[in-house]
């Protein structure tokens, strides 16, 4: 219980300085922080980044990004370190179209990430329960479609290998 209640000061702390941040953008949109330092803060590992995923760069008050550089759930990586929260970079993430928990719950590829953070609310999805608890990985492959097409497509084949690498790397767990 300690850790969840560690995650969610942290991320009301991040939630305060996007909005002290991004409070004079009127077009300022919906956001949800995703991933990494939610996951890491809950499985005590060092957290590197915090990853914010919008809807729209632009009402961010950042410009078009640039579409060679995907973020961990997808998106392209509007800005890197737009500022910094207990000294961690903050990276808006552009996910055109729907970024509902649910949304993004079936789009991570895997489930280890499955750790989500808005409007105040955290949610922990199942699978990342189960995986942490088992120290398992579960890779969603089936509803997992990057750039290139999807399952199958050798560009997304080789960044979904490149991101089970650089998961793996951190928690050295067997696949299921």
């Amino acid at each position: 219980m300690s850790k969840i209640l560690e995650l969610i000061a942290f991320m009301e702390e991040v939630d305060d300085a996007i909005y002290e941040h991004y409070k004079h953008h009127p077009f300022r949109m919906s956001y949800v922080i995703a991933g990494g330092a939610l996951r890491d803060t809950l499985l005590g590992q060092p957290v590197k980044d915090i990853d914010v995923v919008v809807e729209n760069a632009a009402g961010w008050g950042v410009p078009w990004p640039d579409t060679t550089s995907y973020g961990p759930t997808g998106g392209f990586i509007a800005t890197e370190g737009a500022f910094t929260v207990r000294g961690l970079p903050l990276n808006l993430i552009y996910r055109g179209g729907d970024i509902s928990i649910q949304s993004m719950m079936e789009y991570h590829s895997m489930a280890v990430s499955n750790v989500f953070w808005a409007r105040g609310a955290l949610t922990i999805d199942k699978r990342f329960l189960r995986d942490a608890a088992d120290k398992q990985h579960t890779v969603n492959r089936e509803r997992w479609g990057g750039v290139g097409g999807g399952v199958g497509n050798s560009v997304d084949e080789q960044m979904l290998q490149k991101y089970i690498d650089k998961i793996t790397a951190k928690y050295p767990w067997p696949l299921r």
